[in-house]
């Protein structure tokens, strides 16, 4: 994101703001954070599609017939990489998934239904948050979607959420930490709560504590401070 100064100053289509949004997206597909993201999905997927779990009836329009080439961790890198978002948008898109959980009962993130719900996630995500941000017709493209389908898709998504797409710092830092402290079978903590049953329905419930010490943790995603993850937009209404 731009610093604020700078988003008044540039102007959307020029050459300079989009070299600018280049070198920048191109810094954004390394962040740490984004690979935290794509393994905690990643493990969520598999721990879930292990024990057979699928979606329910609300959630069928965002079923594909089949899963897509791309692994979930894969699918993250590509919403980076062609979707020219900041990596807070990532954890923003998990939050508006755990929304959905007083309409939905079981919110199981499959490797048939990431795609599209994890698409429509991140790209209300990017619309809200974002200064500079694509339409519905490039997020089909980069999902892998009709821009018919992504515009129904966006409207049940919206309703499935109750339209709230609001986030608070600190909703931002516990997801974000959440998400960097985990591990293969482990989930995010919700509201602050610290055991499996209380854990957020479609992810994992086993939960593990971090562990800064341990040679299996990934320095680059553990030692990132949680202030430097959140989006501009965000520090400016807190």
């Amino acid at each position: 994101l731009f610093p604020r100064n700078q988003t008044t100053m540039m102007k959307p289509n020029s050459p300079e703001t989009i070299a600018h949004l280049d070198k920048q997206n191109e810094a954004n597909q390394k962040h740490p954070l984004v690979h935290a993201v794509a393994q905690f999905l990643q493990a969520t997927v598999e721990h879930n599609e292990r024990r057979n779990r699928s979606s329910i009836p609300e959630l069928k329009k965002f079923e594909a017939a089949e899963a897509p080439p791309l692994s979930p961790a894969e699918y993250v890198r590509r919403l980076m990489k062609y979707g020219g978002i900041s990596p807070a948008c990532l954890v923003i898109g998990v939050i508006y998934l755990e929304r959905m959980k007083p309409k939905v009962s079981e919110v199981w993130l499959t490797s048939k239904n990431i795609q599209r719900l994890y698409l429509v996630a991140v790209m209300e995500a990017a619309k809200f948050w974002e200064d500079f941000y694509y339409d519905n017709n490039r997020w089909a493209q980069v999902g892998g979607v009709t821009l018919a389908e992504i515009n129904k898709l966006e409207l049940e998504f919206l309703s499935l959420t109750n339209f709230s797409l609001q986030v608070t710092t600190e909703q931002y830092d516990q997801f974000a930490a959440a998400i960097v402290a985990s591990r293969p079978l482990t989930g995010l903590i919700a509201s602050g709560m610290s055991t499996g049953r209380d854990a957020p329905v479609g992810f994992s419930v086993e939960l593990t504590k971090e562990r800064k010490n341990s040679s299996q943790d990934d320095p680059e995603t553990v030692a990132v401070s949680c202030f430097s993850w959140r989006p501009a937009r965000l520090m400016r209404c807190s």
